[in-house]
């Protein structure tokens, strides 16, 4: 399916109407210069009285939200904001566990240059594990009851990079070299987009992570034991990936543009407006980029007679490119319900050239067949997301009522062409008319989702209750031709396969939380009901399944101190095998290596148990997080090769597997300069394939390392650097190699507050490569496979607009924020 060009239209639009909009805008942002006798004070409490300590303490400048400056707390809860010029300012006061509360303006003044706010209860958060609220603080990393929360804002690489760097930066997560992300015992997470599981999986949803630049995330959430309110699918939980929606309402947007040394490239736009009880929050991009990569394989077949070998190496260039459209509309409607709707839009196109020679070889390793493949492709892919809603707030935070609906649709077209240039043949030069190989893949995919969500507060507990009805499905056309030669007109074999697959699903969940002075214990069950099609277009070959499956979740959470929390968590996940894992009829456009699905694939369950420590000191956050996860009907890709040495990859069930270990987590608050975090995780992998072959048994200790450090060199230079490793790892049928991403990054303010200029050199020591061995009783191979991924990029921003008059928004932030904070 190709994308609609016409949706090109507004992408042009929204880049005239913000030069037009920017060329106006005159009005300088009003910011904190200089150093003055201004003072602020206060004290902060529980509601017992009781002093609390290393309180987030937050000063921003009234008239654009700047930040001035931040203080935690002492022991005995007090703070104290000196050197402040005269000037109006709102200051916020945040802990984990606690309701955040906000100032009125506070104005000082040459007569009254000294503000005392006198003491500041806290109300404990008794909702503190609801999911996917916005975090408004701007700390690079914040431990928060269910998740930890990494805002991209904080990171210099979120002006130059896209979505996928970010996530790699993220140190408790694993992108792999196909853009897979996984968590905690390498278990695949599920990708939710603004609290709501992405339309996309698999190869589309890598490229649109892969597309879709990094300045448009506000954050990344990591909930690797999420409750039973959230959609079930993800055996290592959820991230959730939440795009940037500007506070600062009136008028007011930024442009962005970037360049690489590797020919990557953006541009974006962003409009924000706000004029009475609307709302509107709109942007655009387009992005080029390019890259490069090398594989090669020796793979012996040790059931042949006599034994033979093949040698096969690739290299390959893609080049893309694409746009993207998104907005939010929100209108107030009476005083306390909102209509809002929401759309994001993709569309990418890109070529590919490469080559692959292939050696057969006998067993005294002397050439039997030589022959070079080139491959020319194609590829065009969009998605095209769009939702509504109504929300009403009975009572905020204690009564509310959410309904929204959303309907998805794309595909991706791609065509490919292979040369087959013969040089050696059994054992003798040969000079043959090349063979022409065309294969076509179309393929479609829609979504269409209802979804209610209600909850009120019962005493000091609180019932959620929600509905789900969910429908996905898939359309897939593959053809291969294959011609003697290229003048040929009719082709030598045609093979032709393809399926239609639907999923539909209802879910209804209950939960209930309660807290108890600093005891919280939350509970839920989600019920599911799921029925899927899987029709082939090849023969008479299509099977219906439906299963029913209860998800449980419970959490309980005591904190003996405000800077110590124990918790416990189960929860139960699912994966749901895409239909390309099921379709047993796959052309194969190589001979010698050739993939089939496997109709029969059931889903997979994980029980996930953890328990989390953690302590939060003047110096910053540590945690420790031990976890057990036992998993059923595992997905294992099985390769086994045949006498004429045909490697064959099909998916299989093993019978399961078993992760226990734990993570440790260090999280640095800032001090003086320098700010950063550090993650480890060590775990042992047990896994049980012996259902399908005796020797498929896997047992191994793993680990993982990641980490960042901040560093603020001056008032507006910063710099910062990432780094992650996954050493050498057991697979069920070998050994995988280990792998280092690793990013430094450096921003630099301009115009004041008004725009920035940023430097991101990713994969600096060249780390990125990937080295396999696997083998049976058939075969025994070593892959070998590196990617261009040294980029250097230069990236420029500039914000305009007017200073905000009010923030009120949809869900989180301020809207969950406690009782005004009164200047006397």
């Amino acid at each position: 399916m190709r994308p609609p060009r016409k949706l090109l239209l507004p992408l042009v639009l929204l880049f005239i109407t913000t030069a037009n909009l920017a060329a106006q805008d005159v009005d300088a942002l009003a910011g904190v210069r200089a150093a003055g006798p201004g003072r602020i004070t206060g004290t902060v409490t529980d509601p017992e009285g009781r002093p609390l300590q290393t309180v987030g303490v937050t000063l921003r400048a009234a008239a654009d939200s700047a930040l001035v400056t931040g203080i935690m707390t002492s022991s005995d809860g007090a703070f104290r904001l000196d050197g402040l010029p005269a000037g109006r300012y709102l200051l916020r006061v945040s802990l984990i566990g606690y309701r955040p509360r906000n100032s009125e303006v506070i104005e000082l003044t040459a007569a009254a240059p000294i503000v005392d706010l006198g003491a500041i209860e806290l109300e404990v958060l008794p909702v503190s594990l609801d999911a996917l609220a916005a975090e408004t603080e701007r700390a690079a990393v914040v431990i928060e009851a269910d998740r930890t929360v990494y805002n991209a804002r904080a990171m210099a690489l979120a002006d130059v990079g896209t979505t996928v760097d970010l996530l790699r930066a993220v140190p408790e997560l694993e992108v792999d070299v196909n853009n897979n992300v996984k968590l905690r015992g390498n278990q695949a997470v599920a990708v939710h987009l603004n609290g709501r599981p992405a339309p996309l999986r698999g190869e589309q949803l890598a490229n649109f992570l892969e597309q879709l630049p990094a300045n448009r995330i506000e954050r990344i959430e990591v909930l690797p034991n999420p409750s039973a309110s959230h959609d079930p699918e993800g055996m290592g939980g959820i991230v959730n990936i939440v795009l940037r929606e500007d506070l600062d309402l009136g008028l007011s947007g930024n442009i962005s543009a970037n360049t690489s040394t590797r020919g990557r490239h953006f541009f974006n736009g962003r409009i924000n407006f706000q004029r009475g009880r609307l709302t509107l929050f709109t942007g655009a991009g387009v992005n080029r980029s390019r890259s490069d990569s090398w594989s090669s394989d020796v793979r012996r077949n040790l059931i042949a007679e006599p034994v033979t070998t093949l040698e096969q190496s690739s290299a390959s260039e893609n080049e893309s490119m694409g746009w993207n459209l998104d907005w939010t509309a929100e209108l107030k409607v009476g005083e306390q319900a909102t209509l809002w709707s929401n759309a994001w839009m993709h569309s990418s196109g890109s070529d590919m050239a490469g080559t692959t020679a292939y050696a057969i070889l006998d067993d005294d390793l002397d050439d039997i067949d030589r022959y070079d493949r080139r491959n020319d492709g194609e590829n065009e892919f969009g998605n095209y997301n769009f939702g509504g809603g109504f929300k009403q707030v009975f009572q905020p935070q204690r009564h509310e009522l959410t309904i929204d609906g959303r309907y998805s649709f794309g595909g991706s077209d791609n065509h490919t062409q292979q040369l087959r240039l013969y040089q050696m043949l059994a054992g003798q030069p040969v000079d043959l008319p090349p063979e022409l190989t065309l294969n076509e893949i179309d393929g479609d995919n829609g979504n269409l989702s209802l979804q209610a969500d209600y909850f009120r507060t019962i005493g000091s507990g609180r019932l959620d209750l929600g509905y789900r009805a969910w429908r996905r499905d898939q359309d897939n056309d593959n053809q291969l031709r294959v011609f003697e030669s290229v003048d040929a007109t009719e082709p030598r074999s045609s093979t032709r396969s393809g399926y239609a697959y639907e999923e539909t699903f209802h879910s209804l969940y209950a939960m209930y939380r309660h807290t108890i002075g600093r005891f919280s214990a939350q509970a839920g069950l989600r019920a599911e009901l799921t029925s899927t099609a899987f029709d082939s277009r090849v023969e008479a070959s299509s099977f219906e399944r439906d299963y029913n499956t209860l998800f449980p979740s419970l959490n309980l959470s005591w904190a003996p101190a405000p800077t110590r929390t124990i918790r416990a968590m189960y929860s139960r996940r699912i994966s749901r095998p895409p239909p390309f894992y099921l379709d047993p009829f796959v052309p194969a456009t190589d001979p010698l290596n050739r993939s089939y699905g496997n109709p029969d694939l059931r889903p997979s369950y994980t029980d996930s148990y953890s328990l989390d420590f953690s302590y939060s000191g003047s110096r910053g956050t540590f945690r420790v997080a031990p976890f057990y996860r036992h998993s059923t009907d595992i997905w294992e890709r099985i390769r086994t090769v045949d006498e004429l040495g045909v490697a064959t990859n099909r998916w299989e069930n093993a019978a399961s597997g078993d992760n226990y270990g734990s993570n440790f987590t260090l999280s640095l608050r800032p001090a003086g300069r320098v700010s950063g975090s550090v993650n480890v995780s060590v775990y042992r992998d047990v896994r049980d394939g012996t259902n399908i072959s005796s020797a498929l048994r896997r047992d191994a200790i793993m680990a993982s390392y990641g980490g960042n450090v901040g560093l603020k060199l001056t008032e507006s230079l910063s710099a910062q650097m990432f780094a992650n490793h996954f050493p050498t790892q057991s697979i069920l049928q070998g050994r995988a190699s280990g792998y280092t991403f690793m990013s430094l990054a450096a921003r630099q303010a301009l115009w004041g507050t008004k725009g920035s200029i940023s430097l991101n050199v990713s994969d600096p020591l060249k780390l990125n490569r990937y080295n396999s061995s696997t083998s049976d009783a058939t075969y025994t191979q070593v892959s070998r496979s590196s990617f261009e991924s040294r980029i250097a990029t230069i990236g420029v921003t500039w914000n305009f607009g007017k200073p905000p008059q009010q923030q009120s928004r949809r869900s989180g932030g301020d809207e969950a924020a406690g009782e005004t904070i009164r200047v006397r």
